[in-house]
């Protein structure tokens, strides 16, 4: 069946492959920045690998079987690639990085829920990235080739586990560390 679906998309014009496209751009573009801003991208690291995902795209269009999911994954995978560069970068740069200020050392509220929803079950942190990003549970169904009763088990539990560990304070009343 995929060598016909292919057969088929190659004997479309290659206009109706750059409207598919351009129609594909708009929906996905700020939506895939959302999930990796979600999964802890800052604005500037999702759009940057966005982008190089969508130039992908372009170029490799006719062969993409399921647009939506290869985007997530390249963007993930172009996120994850920059910021190991980052690191290295940095490491190699800096040999004595300054001491950490005080209020450095205490996560911003954004930063504590990116960090409690990071260490979540894979399927769970993915069910519920996906969900804050916007998607339907029938879309996040589609992308994770689970059923809709799994994606919304997993969304409550998800649920459950960030409420018991977002509302645990410590003795003196703050929130937990995200370490």
């Amino acid at each position: 069946m995929p060598l016909k679906s292919w057969a088929f998309r190659k004997s479309i014009p290659r206009s109706l492959h750059y409207e598919s496209f351009e129609a594909f751009y708009k929906r996905e573009f700020k939506r895939t920045i959302s999930l990796l801003v979600h999964g802890g991208a800052s604005p500037s690291e999702a759009e940057d690998a966005v982008s190089e995902a969508m130039v992908s795209a372009w170029v490799s269009w006719e062969t993409i079987r399921d647009p939506t999911s290869w985007m997530h994954v390249v963007a993930r995978r172009n996120w994850i690639t920059a910021r190991e560069r980052q690191g290295y970068e940095r490491r190699c740069t800096q040999r004595n990085p300054p001491a950490p200020h005080h209020e450095d050392q205490y996560p911003s509220e954004d930063e504590y829920i990116r960090g409690t929803i990071a260490r979540l079950p894979d399927m769970q942190r993915q069910v519920m990235e996906l969900h804050l990003a916007d998607f339907s549970v029938g879309e996040i169904a589609q992308l994770l080739h689970a059923r809709p009763a799994t994606v919304r088990s997993n969304l409550r539990h998800a649920r459950e586990n960030l409420e018991r560990e977002l509302s645990q304070p410590t003795a003196t009343g703050e929130y937990r560390s995200s370490s």
